[in-house]
């Protein structure tokens, strides 16, 4: 599969995985394959009309040259690198200002897509993207952990948001690489960093956090939990 470009110099958070990034290629098999399929009728219509040899060797004639070139495409497309989003906004919500992060159409459809993401101030986080936004206080955060999920073919990296204890209700919230329409390295090293520094919390719905964000600025000022 292809590389996964991060727009930064952030690493991949361990546990996950590049090749999660480029699932979306399996969408070019179907066309690839009725390209086939359409070489094979086509030669089932030149073997007619010419009225030479067999149909087999009409199929063959159009569909092995065709087929060969599909195969290299679809080698050379697999080897691109796939570059990622880096989206985001200050939007104005009822708790302040908060750094927005977009979420992918699929996941909204079931909420209001005016104010789906993720929200960020600098008490809380917020995932809306359904009817009962999602949140959690900075402070119940004890830790920002990542893991690749594998399920037959299909991996999806994972940002696990852990709240602190029993005290907090104890639960973990998951937020699957799919479900981000930006940067997802640039989305775990930004919860990561706020946890880990709290005094720059307030810089959360202001435009030093948005340059923040879109520059990746989240590992000369990181302290080791």
């Amino acid at each position: 599969m292809g590389a996964y470009l991060s727009t930064s110099d952030l690493p991949l958070p361990t546990g996950w995985e590049r090749k999660a990034f480029g699932m979306y290629r399996y969408s070019v098999l179907p066309f690839a394959m009725g390209l086939l399929f359409l070489q094979a009728a086509l030669g089932v219509i030149w073997a007619v009309l010419i009225g030479e040899g067999s149909v087999w060797e009409g199929i063959l004639g159009i569909s092995l040259p065709g087929a060969l070139a599909t195969v290299f495409l679809l080698a050379a497309w697999s080897q691109v690198p796939r570059k990622a989003p880096v989206a985001a906004e200050i939007r104005t919500t009822a708790g302040g200002n908060a750094l927005a992060l977009p979420v992918r159409r699929h996941s909204v459809l079931a909420g209001s897509r005016a104010t789906a993401g993720i929200e960020l101030t600098p008490g809380h986080v917020t995932i809306r993207y359904r009817k009962s936004p999602i949140g959690i206080a900075w402070d119940d955060i004890s830790a920002i952990e990542s893991r690749c999920d594998k399920v037959r073919s299909t991996r999806t990296n994972v940002i696990d948001i852990v709240s602190r204890g029993p005290e907090t209700g104890s639960r973990i919230i998951d937020v699957p690489h799919t479900f981000l329409a930006t940067d997802p390295t640039r989305v775990y090293h930004l919860l990561r960093f706020y946890v880990c520094n709290p005094e720059l919390r307030p810089e959360l719905g202001t435009q030093a956090g948005l340059d923040r964000f879109q520059h990746g600025g989240y590992e000369s000022e990181m302290r080791v939990d």
